[in-house]
């Protein structure tokens, strides 16, 4: 299975992966030892020691290092490629995504976890990116053009006092429009999607304040509580 021999460039590298993604997980060393298993199930490093010789780079060449480096590449779910800095991308469709779109890896990352962990966010992504108005594209760019006309104002000094109201007004102005501009997109589009979304909020914020979940949730105390 794999290569016998781990280069000793590639166990350096190995190393400075699984602490990065330790970090970013932000996992425990026990968390860790728990989730690295084999096929079976069973834990592959049992020793703090051990799994700290691994993060150092100091543990050279161990016999079942292809079987450890599975192991973690399904705990983290990335390549084992990756893990062995052979590539930049944690996932193939990461590498698909970036060349397609030319979003950078941490934008094609925080998407993926978007799409898992805040599913309404993708819908309002997906809405404002889906329109096939024309307008909306001009939208874009005029919003674009005003964000790049600020910059330069504060670029070259002409930061906006506060005492000059109108410049002040415009600016609460497009920023409102931007607003309204959006929210008229999202509502018009994702009508269905915000009325069960309202309904599924009314009905966690009733059942909350509900005598089925107080009752549920309210200490009793025992008979011999009470200091007798």
């Amino acid at each position: 299975m794999g290569r016998k021999k781990i280069h000793d460039y590639e166990q350096t590298a190995f190393a400075r992966r699984i602490c990065e993604l330790q970090k970013q997980n932000n996992y425990t060393d026990q968390d860790v030892m728990n989730g690295v298993v084999d096929e079976s199930g069973n834990t592959l490093i049992n020793d703090a020691q051990v799994y700290g010789s691994y993060k150092s780079g100091k543990r050279k060449n161990p016999r079942d290092f292809p079987i450890l480096l599975q192991a973690f590449a399904k705990f983290y779910d990335v390549t084992t490629d990756y893990l062995l800095e052979l590539d930049d991308y944690p996932k193939p469709q990461i590498k698909s995504v970036h060349d397609a779109t030319g979003l950078s890896v941490n934008a094609v990352k925080n998407l993926m976890a978007f799409h898992k962990d805040f599913p309404f966010l993708m819908k309002m992504i997906d809405t404002l990116l889906s329109s096939s108005k024309g307008e909306d594209i001009a939208f874009l760019v005029n919003l674009y053009n005003q964000i790049l006309s600020d910059y330069k104002d504060n670029k070259d000094g002409n930061t906006t006092s506060s005492y000059d109201m109108e410049k002040i007004q415009q600016r609460i102005l497009r920023t409102q429009q931007a607003y309204n501009y959006m929210s008229s997109i999202i509502q018009s589009n994702m009508a269905e999607y915000l009325d069960d979304e309202i309904a599924a909020r009314e009905y966690e914020n009733d059942y909350y304040h509900s005598e089925e979940f107080i009752n549920a949730n309210s200490f009793i105390p025992n008979d011999d509580s009470t200091g007798s």
